[in-house]
């Protein structure tokens, strides 16, 4: 079985007064802001980062993205925005977050435990319920946690992680959830997990992975 190279290069990036960043699955962090007054700590965002920011009343933490605005005074939390996704995520830990969409001009505020879903095509954001914020940051340490998810969703992140593209040509293919952690680092690994799970036989071909019954 031949391995596939993951996506992933993560990465911790000080920003500007302490702040810091954690990159994910193709997180880029386009610009700084270098305001020598220091009334605002900006930057441009794209990909998936967790940001871990220093409280400062006096000089907010602002992150612009496609569809959507962050300010921030001091707090943790992973977000996800791509210019190829329909919706943005943002998912709280500690402290409190402004989320504004560009596009609606509608904002919420987040508080811990709870994840805004924005949706790019109208501007809608959704709050809901995250009771484990950590799982979605769990990439930093080269983890994918997965609770109760349904197995195309589970494919989904493997795609997206791994660079991969997955065809499943099983005649009966599998509708039950999954639990557990998966590596970001080993698409053998990973593959071989998917095989006992679910009776599927893998294959790679390049960028294609094809499962198949057993």
């Amino acid at each position: 079985m031949r391995e596939a190279a993951p996506r992933s290069a993560k990465g911790s990036v000080p920003t500007r007064d302490n702040a810091a960043e954690s990159l994910g699955q193709e997180g880029v962090r386009c610009a700084a802001n270098q305001n020598q007054n220091k009334k605002e700590r900006k930057i441009s965002f794209d990909g998936e980062g967790y940001f871990q920011i220093d409280k400062n009343k006096e000089v907010p933490f602002i992150i612009d993205a496609q569809g959507l605005q962050v300010k921030v005074l001091g707090t943790t939390f992973n977000l996800l925005v791509r210019k190829d996704h329909k919706t943005a995520e943002l998912a709280l830990e500690e402290g409190s977050v402004w989320l504004g969409a560009t596009q609606s001009h509608k904002n919420v505020i987040l508080h811990p435990k709870q994840k805004a879903i924005l949706d790019q095509s109208t501007g809608n954001i959704f709050i809901i319920a995250e009771e484990d914020t950590q799982k979605i940051s769990a990439w930093r340490h080269g983890n994918m946690i997965f609770r109760n998810t349904k197995f195309s969703e589970v494919i989904h992140t493997i795609e997206q992680s791994y660079n991969v593209r997955i065809n499943i040509t099983c005649k009966n293919c599998p509708t039950d959830t999954f639990t557990g952690t998966l590596p970001l680092t080993n698409l053998n690994e990973v593959l071989e997990v998917i095989e006992k799970s679910y009776h599927l036989k893998a294959q790679i071909k390049g960028k294609e992975i094809i499962l198949t019954d057993i």
